[in-house]
């Protein structure tokens, strides 16, 4: 059984018959990593604070995931929700 949604996207039904998308597919559909591109340090606390809190308010709907944030180089960041993270931390990456 397939339903479409008003963003277009094909819902198949779970193993309970339930033709409504899990958490699951929820958080991985429409939580996008959320790049952040700042020159000044007062810009990147305030931009990684707003990105953390979405983040978090996001990953409370499945309990399964951490955050990722991950400094790309001097001035560019990427905030995501990880599964690699263990949910309610928040690790960093310098690459």
């Amino acid at each position: 059984m397939t339903f479409g949604t008003a963003t277009g996207h094909d819902l198949r039904t779970d193993a309970k018959n339930n033709p409504y998308p899990t958490r699951r597919r929820i958080m991985q559909s429409t939580i996008a990593p959320i790049d952040i591109h700042v020159t000044s340090r007062e810009a990147l606390d305030e931009r990684l604070e707003t990105a953390v809190k979405h983040l978090q308010e996001a990953a409370m709907l499945t309990g399964r995931h951490g955050i990722l944030v991950t400094r790309n180089r001097a001035g560019s960041y990427t905030a995501a929700l990880s599964e690699q993270v263990p949910f309610g931390l928040t690790r960093e990456l310098v690459r």
